[in-house]
C-alpha cells in the first residue's frame, strides 16, 4: 500500500481530504490522487503525512 497525505490546502473544496502521490515532478510538483478518483498536480507543500 502507497503512503497516504493529508491535503492541507484549501484549494478546490481539498482540504483536509486523505489522497496519494501518484508521481513527482521537479519544482517540488506532485499529482495527487484522492479517493474518489479526482487527480490534481500542485505543490509538494499542500500535503502531509497521516499521523497514525
Amino acid at each position: 500500500m502507497s503512503q497516504r497525505y493529508i491535503y492541507r490546502w484549501n484549494r478546490q473544496g481539498r482540504k483536509g481530504q486523505i489522497c496519494t502521490v501518484s508521481a513527482r515532478g521537479k519544482m517540488n510538483s506532485i499529482c495527487v490522487r484522492f479517493d474518489d478518483g479526482y487527480t490534481m498536480v500542485t505543490s509538494g507543500n499542500a500535503i502531509a503525512k497521516v499521523k497514525r
